[in-house]
Formats: structure tokens, sequence, C-alpha cells
């Protein structure tokens, strides 16, 4: 598999399809790697600051999922409001990131 290849970048791309559900107080975040790949998920509050960060380490190509409960790195049930939501892939030398946009309430 050529790693630079317009189509190559649109497989890894495919992360940036990922769906967020919310339940409260449970948000799912499900997203499909077509490539074995280093996954790190973070959430942050509209001031950019850090609230969670999910280290998941090298994955295997296939469908994960990650349910943040509302609470921050402390384990404090953080304020309702915006969040962003940011997966990172990095596979090969190749980086992506998506970010996408949540609401929580307690």
């Amino acid at each position: 598999m050529n790693l630079h290849s317009k189509d190559t970048v649109n497989k890894i791309g495919k992360v940036s399809l990922f769906r967020t559900r919310f339940i409260n107080p449970i948000t799912t975040s499900e997203y499909e790697l077509p490539i074995s790949s280093e996954v790190i998920s973070t959430v942050y509050n509209l001031k950019g600051s850090e609230v969670r960060r999910y280290s998941q380490g090298f994955l295997s190509a296939g469908n994960y999922s990650i349910q943040w409960d509302g609470r921050n790195e402390s384990g404090n049930l953080v304020a309702s409001g915006t969040y962003f939501y940011r997966v990172e892939v990095k596979t090969k030398g190749i980086t992506f990131v998506d970010i996408k946009k949540m609401s929580f309430m307690k």
C-alpha cells in the first residue's frame, strides 16, 4: 500500500467520519481504522484546555469506540456546556487529526 497516494489518504481519512452519540451523561464516539494505527483521543473545553485524554496506543484495523462520562482527568464531573473531541491517528509517518464539537448536559 502506498501511504502517500490520494486513495490511501482518503482511506486513512475515514476516521474523520467517526460518529458521536450523546446519551447524557455518556458520550460515545465510534470510528473505523482502515489500517493499524496509534490513536489518541482528547476532550477539550471552549478555552482549549485539555479536559480528558484517552491514549489508546497502537490498534489494529477495525471498529472502535470511546465513552466519555463527562469527567475530567481528576474524576470530577465537568460543567454543562460545549466541548471538542479530537481524534489523532498516526500511522507510517502520516498523522491525521479530526475535531468534532459536542454538548454536555448534566
